[in-house]
């Protein structure tokens, strides 16, 4: 009888209007994830573009957590919730 252990890792993301990068980021990550449990922290700074609906579409992938700000507090601020 063996003892497996799976390792958690955390991943804080901060987005502004990322959608031509984030698929790339998502996809990378998810190539990764053998024996990893992994939770995305994701601070969002309003994107308009299609960046929440990108990474929505990965969370069946993975767990997403999401702070959605409602301006753009730059990036040295989205980590501080992250």
């Amino acid at each position: 009888m063996g003892i497996y252990l799976t390792k958690r890792i955390g991943v804080v993301t901060v987005t502004f209007n990322s959608e031509d990068v984030i698929r790339d980021f998502l996809e990378s990550l998810c190539a990764n994830l053998s024996g990893i449990e992994l939770i995305l922290y994701v601070v969002d700074n309003n994107s308009k573009d299609e960046t929440m609906r990108i990474i929505s579409d990965y969370s069946d992938r993975i767990e997403i957590r999401i702070q959605e700000n409602a301006e753009n507090r730059g990036v040295a601020a989205g980590w501080v919730p992250g």
